[in-house]
């Protein structure tokens, strides 16, 4: 089972099904080295970054990990949220047994 909930690589929490819109759970599928620059589609030059930030960044690789904190949207979520999104989206909501009852982030 894949995650519904995961964290991109500055810790911003992103919700699988929002790819590709602008809110602050959305997320894109950004390269690392840029594909316009000769990046390959791989999995170890691909990641999930929150949407602004991925967007913000382009194709440009020389912005530090802090320049690009600071693009990030603020969204705080509480696991009540979280679980109002999963059973909107999705008509069900799925806790980890071990997650203590809130949605489980990867």
């Amino acid at each position: 089972m894949f995650p519904l909930w995961r964290r991109d690589p500055l810790g911003n929490v992103v919700f699988r099904k929002l790819v590709g819109c602008a809110g602050c759970l959305c997320h894109d599928y950004d390269h690392i080295q840029p594909y316009s620059k000769g990046g390959q589609s791989t999995l170890e030059n691909c990641q999930v970054l929150q949407a602004r930030v991925n967007r913000s960044k382009g194709n440009r690789t020389d912005q530090s990990r802090a320049e690009l904190i600071q693009k990030s949207f603020y969204c705080r979520v509480s696991g009540r949220d979280m679980d109002l999104l999963e059973l909107s989206a999705y008509g069900n909501v799925q806790h980890e047994k071990d997650a203590g009852g809130g949605c489980r982030i990867q």
